[in-house]
């Protein structure tokens, strides 16, 4: 059956050899199938190992390696000449657990390396034995070769191994020229030390000055050695360089001196020990260091000689290598040494070992119990608190009864002594304890035993009221205070409280007394005592000493670990005060739901929440219910991951709609933007846009930290988007909402942010299109204060543009303005050749055909109508002939640009239809028709009538000729410009042309209408009687207009 082996990766470099001569550089000739080549040529860089010409077997070594932990190389002159090298990769533990079996690794070393001419095929991998370390005698046999080659000194030899140990280079001078005395030289250092520590001594048979190898022994053929060497001159075994001394290596001299047997016992003892501390990362000469130091150790315990209690407690906490029998040596001694000296510290060690060995464990407790019993019960107690603290101490009821006799015993002692100072440290110390020591059963012993001793000493008074307060029940509590000369001991406020506590008195408990009364104690204790307190209060039916100031305290107190300690108690106090009868009595309710958040307790929170929605916030009280909801979560800071877990919490609670989105909302708030929380911003705005209706009760507040969130997060298209919802919000806040409007505003006008700052101002529009007229005009004063003159100009030209097209979109406006441009048209046309007007006979026969069908009030409603438009038209061209400059044209053609400001309601048409048509002029071309209404229909008279009326009454009451307006040519476009990006592109695209032509057209059918006519005509005189009457033939549209409303207006 074949020895198991290890598989080593092996290459071959050189250089080929053809025709019995090398030729040319050095390569990588064969490799093993799991070399890579790009490894293979970066080892063959590190390890240039020259060979030692005339051995047979040229030069070998063990190097450290870059990338790989060792290599083993020999290096070969060939028959050829040629140079050839052998690399093997060495990994650390092959090395290690063949314990520095040189002999195992020199089989591998070849008489004649192959000989290559091309690339060779892949080489199977390299086969070494998994020997182990040598034997005892072959062990021994290496020492003693290295004897003979030192000559037998001793010295020499100590400080060999001291370099090696240290670390310090070895440079081996003048040896023999053949490899098998200096191999056994390296073997000899070896067998000197563990066989753990010796698989990291490197070594080269054979180097020259310019020799790559990184060895620490190095055989060389340089009489120069490098600095800071420990230079061995072979021929007379003398030394020189840097020399250093070691004790482990003058501990294994000591051995050798006496017998090379003695060596080789001792390193083996030595294997455990060593090897453990390398493996903690410890150098060689520290591992080997301590290995030496740890055997002396064990052999003065064994032979019952003094030692150092410090070393005995060290070794038996950290050494993982001690066995069963050396661990109870080393315990027991430190247990009686412990003893002996007042002083257990140095027995700590002991607190873990009685856990895991039942023997020690009975033996310790029973010395302790001596003891105690001898009086010892500082001792006994200090020790006990502390190995009973640990986790990995003793366990059980046994240890615990044994603290407790010895706590008691101890302040026995102290209180006999009149020792007050000793008392109070005691009683503190007992405070901080572990909860592994459970003092709470012996605590109501003690503070009996204080109290005596504590009527004339203020500090131990406070001390034992705070370890009451700590661990006795309120009824215990309250009886202790009922001493007058105790209570005099405690702070005033203590005292001032305890009448509410004993319902001695039916006055009503004075504001902040509670917080007064915990304040009068150090800041670490203020906690607890609130919360006691607080407890004692209501037990004792006075909720009036739970003001806002204790409630806050409270919450206070929750955030920290008196909170977490005491979440039970916690919880009682919010059940107890959210009773109906008792929870209008609070000043701010709100706090006993935070503090249930603070303590994670989410199904009380969602039933306490509802709770109070339907007690203290009925009917439009909800919307205060949201609010404080929000407020609640903003002022509570949790971590993310816990803030989510909340909200999902109460959400599966019944916590549903505008109170759930208020609290998700007050998380956001409640922390810098961060990646864990944008799915919950992402849900409150999916929530906004899939509920519009929540928008009608949200409040600004929530609207602006949502806002915030998504500014500090640099989030534009977040921003906008929630931006989006302000104006609805708005809208239900009156001068609120102008406010909330504002800020925005000027949150998102920040920066370069050129997305943002036109996003708001197009919100600003939306808000003013959507106001009636008063809040509009009262919106853009607020504005333009607050926000600037440009923003004004812009706002200004919204509500005009507004009141101009009636509040309605380009999309319906755009039919009604063409609607009164046919009309107009078509009664102008009749009227554009003075030559040839309609008679009155042909008018009385047109007016006469669609007069039929109609309703009187359909009647009167087309006489109203045509007059109307009629006024409006002159109304609208008086004011522009009087002040349109001279140079029309010139003066039309910048309006259409937008290159100058308008002057008369027409310069705004003027100017709209040049943003559609992109500054292009349409001319108006008039042919003379006999029919002024073309071919409508009565009712159709009727309907273009009231639309033509309606829509030039809209651009008066726009752009009225009595006052000023305000308004730029810019601002105009830019309005035009936000309202016309709100159709959908096909839209735009089918409505464009005629707008462009349309605007344009109405503005030259109002100036020609006006100037071709007389607006008496419209006006109560004899011509417009006659008009009225039909008596007269109409000249001109104007009269038309007049002869029309007297006709219906008479049918």
């Amino acid at each position: 059956m074949a020895s198991a082996s290890y598989q080593l990766e092996h290459f071959y470099y050189g250089p080929f050899v053809r025709d019995n001569q090398p030729d040319g550089e050095a390569r990588l000739l064969a490799y093993s199938s799991g070399m890579k080549q790009e490894l293979a040529e970066e080892l063959a860089s590190q390890g240039t190992l020259p060979p030692l010409d005339g051995v047979p077997d040229g030069a070998w070594a063990i190097v450290r390696g870059k990338g790989v932990p060792f290599l083993m190389i020999q290096a070969q002159r060939g028959a050829a000449g040629q140079l050839m090298r052998h690399y093997v990769v060495m990994q650390s533990d092959v090395l290690r657990s063949l314990g520095g079996n040189l002999d195992v690794l020199k089989a591998c070393v070849e008489t004649e390396m192959p000989v290559y001419d091309r690339l060779g095929d892949r080489l199977p991998p390299l086969h070494v034995p998994q020997a182990g370390p040598p034997g005892p005698e072959a062990q021994i046999d290496h020492i003693l070769e290295l004897m003979n080659h030192t000559h037998n000194r001793t010295d020499v030899i100590e400080s060999l191994l001291s370099a090696v140990v240290g670390g310090v280079q070895i440079v081996v001078q003048h040896a023999p020229a053949a490899l098998e005395p200096r191999v056994d030289f390296v073997k000899g250092l070896l067998a000197l030390l563990p066989p753990p520590a010796r698989f990291g001594v490197t070594f080269a048979t054979h180097s020259e000055p310019d020799s790559r190898v990184n060895a620490q022994i190095r055989f060389s053929s340089s009489e120069n050695p490098p600095p800071e060497t420990l230079v061995f001159h072979w021929p007379d075994a003398a030394i020189s360089g840097k020399i250093v001394e070691d004790d482990y290596s003058h501990f294994m001299i000591s051995q050798l001196r006496l017998d090379a047997d003695l060596v080789v016992k001792e390193t083996g003892a030595l294997t455990t020990i060593a090897a453990w501390r390398i493996r903690q990362g410890d150098s060689l000469a520290d591992a080997l260091g301590y290995a030496s130091y740890r055997k002396a150790l064990d052999h003065a315990l064994r032979q019952n000689q003094p030692v150092e209690i410090d070393d005995v407690s060290d070794v038996l906490a950290r050494d993982q290598t001690l066995d069963d029998d050396m661990r109870r040596l080393y315990a027991n001694h430190l247990l009686a040494f412990s003893l002996a000296l007042g002083d257990m510290q140095y027995a700590d060690p002991l607190a873990t070992l009685v856990r895991h060995n039942r023997e020690l464990e009975t033996v310790t407790r029973q010395k302790l119990q001596e003891a105690l019993r001898d009086g010892n019960a500082e001792l006994v107690y200090t020790t006990l608190v502390r190995w009973l603290g640990s986790p990995t101490g003793p366990q059980g009821s046994e240890w615990l009864q044994l603290a407790h006799e010895a706590i008691l015993a101890y302040m026995d002692q102290l209180g006999q002594a009149g020792n007050i100072d000793g008392v109070n440290t005691l009683l503190n110390e007992i405070q901080r304890a572990d909860p592994g020591v459970e003092v709470s059963r012996v605590v109501p012993k003690l503070v009996e035993m204080s109290l005596p001793l504590s009527l004339r000493h203020r500090s131990l008074a406070e001390t034992t009221f705070l370890l009451a307060i700590n661990y006795l029940d309120v009824p215990v509590l309250t009886n202790m205070l009922s001493a007058p000369r105790y209570v005099a001991q405690l702070p005033a406020p203590v005292g001032r409280l305890v009448p509410f506590l004993s319902q001695s008195t039916p006055d009503p408990a004075p504001a902040g007394l509670l917080i007064e009364v915990a304040r009068a104690f150090d800041n670490q204790w203020q906690p607890l005592v609130l919360l006691r307190m607080a407890e004692a209060g209501l037990m004792a039916d006075h909720i009036d000493l739970i003001d806002s100031s204790a409630l806050a305290g409270l919450v206070e107190v929750a955030k920290t670990r008196w909170g977490r300690q005491s979440a039970q108690l916690m919880r009682w106090l919010v059940t107890e005060l959210s009773e109906e009868e008792r929870l209008p009595l609070l000043d701010e309710p709100s706090r006993l739901l935070q503090i249930l958040l603070l303590l994670g307790e989410y199904p009380l929170l969602s039933q306490e929440m509802l709770h109070q929605s339907r007690v203290l916030y009925p009917g439009d009280a909800q919307v205060d219910y949201a609010l404080m909801v929000q407020q609640l979560f903003a002022e509570t800071q949790l971590d993310p991951p816990v803030a989510m877990a909340a909200l999902t919490a109460i959400e599966a609670g019944g916590i549903r709609s505008v109170p759930l989105l208020m609290a998700q909302i007050g998380v956001l708030q409640s922390h810098e933007p961060q990646e864990a929380l944008d799915p919950l911003a992402a849900r409150i705005t999916r929530s906004l846009f899939d509920d519009p209706s929540v928008l009608g009760v949200m409040q600004h507040r929530p609207m602006h930290e949502l806002l915030r969130y998504y500014l500090r997060q640099n989030d534009v298209p977040g921003a906008t988007r929630i931006a989006s919802l302000f104006p609805d919000v708005a809208a239900h806040h009156g001068n609120a909402g102008i406010v909330m409007m504002i800020r925005m505003f000027k949150a998102m006008y920040r920066g370069d942010e050129k997305e943002l700052q036109v996003a708001g101002l197009e919100l600003l529009r939306r808000y003013i299109r959507q106001s009636d007229t008063a809040s509009a005009r009262r919106a853009i004063t607020h504005f333009g204060r607050e926000l600037g003159l440009q923003v004004r100009e812009a706002l200004e030209a919204t509500y005009r543009v507004k009141r101009l097209m009636s509040g309605i979109g380009f999309d319906d406006y755009g039919h009604f303005l063409h609607t009164t441009v046919e009309l107009l048209e078509s009664t102008a046309r009749a009227y554009a050749d003075n030559r040839n007007l309609p008679t009155l006979g042909a008018l009385v026969n047109t007016v006469q055909s669609l007069s039929g069908g109609l309703m009187d009030d359909e009647s009167q409603a087309i006489a109203q109508s045509v007059l109307a438009v009629g006024q409006a038209v002159t109304t609208l061209g008086e004011d522009c002939s009087a002040k349109t400059p001279r140079d029309r044209d010139k003066y039309i053609d910048a309006l259409l640009q937008g290159a100058t400001d308008p002057r008369c309601a027409l310069d705004v048409l003027w100017i709209v239809g040049g943003y559609f048509a992109n500054g292009r002029r349409y001319r108006l071309h008039l042919s003379t028709v006999p029919h002024p209404l073309a071919e409508r229909s009565a009712s159709a008279l009727k309907e273009d009538s009231e639309i033509s009326h309606q829509l030039l009454r809209g651009v008066v009451q726009a752009f009225p000729p009595d006052k000023e307006w305000g308004v730029t040519a810019e601002a105009i476009r830019g309005e035009v410009e936000s309202l016309w990006s709100t159709l959908d592109e096909s839209m735009r695209r089918d409505r464009v042309r005629n707008l462009a032509i349309d605007f344009q057209r109405l503005a030259q059918l109002v100036i020609l209408i006006s100037e071709n006519g007389d607006a008496r005509a419209l006006q109560d005189t004899s011509q417009g009687r006659k008009l009225d009457e039909g008596r007269t033939q109409p000249k001109s549209t104007l009269e038309f207009y007049r002869y029309l409303h007297g006709y219906f207006k008479t049918s």
